[in-house]
């Protein structure tokens, strides 16, 4: 892994069509959600997004809009045609201390010439604050806590784009200034995929944290390694890393061992040889060291936190193992060791 900071991906080429990896949609999809006072009413409204898709050529259009929570009037309106878009909430970014929106064109044009892009939209009128471009590339974005300490939302920007140099995929991470798009930081990852996604609080701080997954594929023998990097929340210093020899998919999950700290349930999958197998872990979240490991039978399995089964005070896990109908099964598991309580047949659902 590289912990150089470059300030662009210029060298970087993406040459495949990006509309064909995801299905077309016959109808728009919809998404709504709501924001505080953007009519400057005291109410919520609404920020609504609309993706449709053509069905033949697989190109994205997206709409994003303001609509008055009181009146369903519109408020303003962006349209992204040939654009796969999505926006939302975003704090106060131009110091009028109401709220702003960031929209992220995840990518767009055609494809021969792809391009990507987050920008800063006034909540009032959808004017534009700041607007950062990514040719050539894919982006992912989504706001972090201020980090610059000027009361403004900052981003975290992937850019995903493939190294024109030695035809492999690269990711770059940064940290941008919500108030005026410039970049305070960053970190590139060449030969690989990586994604920094919220977890929960693995310090003593009451900040929640989060998690860098960072996966390289070795297509000659079939099979990829995941290292997994644990952020502080607080100040983005790096709490402890964990590699493995398999492609590995790290979710939060609440405190198990009763220390305050959260958890993270970790799936272990291996294509090897053209076979399948996969487990189960969990690492402590507070220093990344083994709970413990399991396979299930080397089934496909998922976990959800549970309540607490054992009497020992500590919250235990529920472990779905999926096959076929016949071959579902329940399995009760201890949380803090992955000692199995008992199992039954069927699929047992517990409302959270």
């Amino acid at each position: 892994m590289s912990s150089e900071s470059p300030t662009s991906l210029n060298d970087y080429y993406y040459g495949s069509d990006l509309y064909s990896q995801v299905p077309a949609a016959n109808s728009p999809i919809s998404l709504a959600i709501p924001v505080s006072n953007l009519s400057r009413d005291n109410g919520s409204d609404l920020l609504l997004i609309n993706i449709t898709s053509d069905p033949v050529t697989n190109a994205f259009s997206s709409q994003i809009s303001a609509l008055s929570g009181i009146n369903g009037n519109k408020l303003w309106q962006k349209d992204y045609p040939d654009s796969l878009a999505f926006a939302t909430a975003a704090g106060d970014l131009n110091g009028d201390h109401h709220t702003d929106i960031m929209v992220n064109v995840v990518i767009a044009g055609t494809s021969f010439i792809p391009y990507s892009s987050v920008t800063a939209l006034d909540g009032r009128n959808g004017e534009e604050i700041w607007n950062d471009p990514h040719f050539l590339a894919a982006t992912l974005a989504y706001p972090i806590k201020d980090i610059t300490g000027d009361n403004a939302t900052e981003f975290l920007v992937h850019v995903f784009g493939i190294d024109s140099l030695n035809g492999t995929v690269a990711t770059k991470i940064a940290e941008v200034d919500g108030a005026s798009g410039t970049e305070l930081g960053s970190q590139i990852f060449s030969g690989a995929v990586a994604v920094e996604y919220p977890a929960g609080n693995f310090s003593s701080d009451t900040v929640q944290d989060s998690v860098t997954a960072i996966y390289r594929i070795n297509q000659t023998e079939q099979n990829a390694t995941t290292e997994i990097e644990a952020i502080d929340g607080q100040d983005r210093a790096m709490l402890w890393n964990k590699t493995f020899t398999s492609l590995a998919l790290a979710l939060p999950i609440k405190d198990l061992t009763g220390d305050g700290r959260d958890e993270l349930m970790v799936y272990l999958m291996s294509f090897a040889n053209n076979n399948t197998s996969s487990e189960m872990a969990v690492l402590q979240g507070s220093d990344g060291e083994f709970l413990w490991k399991n396979s299930f039978g080397g089934v496909l399995a998922f976990a959800m936190a549970g309540p607490d089964l054992s009497g020992d005070g500590r919250a235990d896990l529920i472990v779905y193992k999926l096959g076929n109908s016949s071959d579902s099964e329940v399995v009760a598991v201890k949380g803090d060791d992955g000692s199995i309580l008992w199992t039954r047949k069927g699929t047992i659902i517990l409302p959270q």
